[in-house]
């Protein structure tokens, strides 16, 4: 189907129509973020066409730098299940799923998804699918056998097993069945591709790390310049926490250890920036009462968590319990040669080098980190500024040597390529 020359760095993907499956565009999480970089890259490559298709809270479709994002509202759809036309597909997804133990709700969940998707396939004559998450994509079961296996078809495994476990012990069978279809199986990291071994599936997810960018700049006239546009002295040490608002991403740890650590060092700062999320009330009951010390930037530009990373001393990512892949703020912050404290669970000691590019804290029998010796640790970093800068070069280092998104981004294409070549 392509040709097998190259250029941009990654095979010649002209003929390719490629839909995604996923959250896109931003504003944060690692999918979005690792879309949000790739997608321009594949169409560089020459993809013929690239549109994405995203479930959400909304019905609309945008174009965005060449790409069609199309959201759908899936409860806005259900008009969609009475056309003549869809009546083909709806029997194949009924035939496929009805007796694999989903709700009613479900199956109808998946009939509209299966709707939604074959429509956009058949009008861009889509011929390779990329989807994220396995438990969110069980329609691609009907729809791989209602074309017949006509569309090369790549899936991304995260940590969704463990934010449902219960959900993938009771359709162990269902997201097998899944997981056979795919032409290539990828994950974020080599923890997460080991994850869906816990229900005894098996077939090999080869871990693809997802990249950041490593164009920052290590300029003391740069930085000196964006402190003074947050009004920060030269001396003040700004602790950053850059993720969406919420317990997952530990950010009840940040808030409930910020006045220990404020009143330790009065010379530290906190941001706290990200998504809207259900700490977000959180973090703005800290800020009115620490209001000189720490400021809440709430659904922030990518061009101003970008300054932040440049202005920054430490990031934190105390992620709550097992289930992050790696997270992307922590390879951000490396890149930016951000010493990191992170929790050690999950992916993240893949990222994270104790004592080298910064500190993995110990996750206590509740999930969340042991605070003692995560404040311990931050103080630590807080009164020693050549211990900072030292962690910060170590994490610049192994970013640049592990975590390019040029790397990332030729592996996927490559991926790509492979996959369309057995059409």
């Amino acid at each position: 189907m392509v040709e097998e020359s190259t250029f941009f760095g990654c095979q010649n993907l002209k003929g390719i129509r490629l839909l995604f499956l996923g959250p896109y565009p931003p504003p944060y999480g690692g999918i979005a973020s690792h879309l949000r970089l790739l997608a321009p890259y594949l169409m560089k490559c020459g993809v013929s066409d690239l549109e994405v298709i995203t479930f959400g809270n909304q019905n609309s479709k945008e174009i965005i730098d060449g790409i069609s994002i199309y959201r759908y509202r899936l409860k806005g759809q259900f008009w969609r299940l009475f056309l003549p036309t869809n009546f083909k597909l709806l029997f194949h997804v009924y035939k496929s799923l009805i007796f694999k133990g989903l709700s009613r709700s479900q199956l109808v969940q998946e009939m509209i998804k299966a709707v939604l998707i074959n429509k956009v396939v058949n009008t861009r004559k889509i011929n390779v699918i990329s989807a994220y998450l396995a438990n969110a994509n069980l329609q691609l079961i009907p729809l791989n056998s209602y074309w017949n296996g006509r569309l090369g078809i790549m899936l991304s495994i995260f940590g969704e097993i463990y934010e449902a476990p219960e959900f993938f012990d009771k359709h162990k069978e269902l997201i097998n069945e899944l997981i056979q279809i795919p032409d290539s199986l990828m994950s974020s990291s080599q923890y997460c591709a080991q994850s869906l071994r816990k229900i005894g599936i098996t077939r090999n997810i080869e871990p693809v790390f997802y990249g950041v960018e490593l164009n920052f700049k290590d300029s003391p006239e740069k930085r000196k310049l964006l402190r003074n546009k947050y009004s920060l002295t030269s001396d003040e040490v700004v602790i950053f926490f850059m993720g969406r608002m919420l317990e997952d991403m530990g950010l009840d740890v940040v808030v409930s250890t910020a006045p220990e650590l404020l009143l330790h060092s009065p010379n530290s700062r906190f941001i706290i920036a990200g998504a809207t999320g259900d700490l977000t009330e959180s973090a703005y009951a800290l800020e009115q009462k620490f209001p000189d010390r720490v400021e809440v930037m709430e659904n922030i530009s990518y061009s101003d968590q970008r300054e932040i990373y440049e202005l920054a001393d430490v990031l934190v990512a105390p992620t709550y319990n097992q289930r992050a892949c790696m997270g992307v703020s922590i390879k951000e912050a490396m890149a930016a040669s951000l010493p990191v404290i992170a929790g050690a669970g999950g992916g993240i000691a893949e990222a994270v080098v104790d004592g080298e590019t910064g500190y993995l804290i110990p996750i206590d029998s509740d999930g969340k980190v042991n605070k003692h010796i995560y404040i311990e640790m931050l103080k630590k970093l807080i009164d020693d500024a050549n211990l900072r800068i030292t962690l910060g070069r170590s994490g610049n280092r192994r970013a640049v040597e592990v975590f390019s998104v040029d790397r990332t981004n030729k592996r996927v294409a490559q991926i790509i390529y492979d996959v369309s070549s057995r059409l």
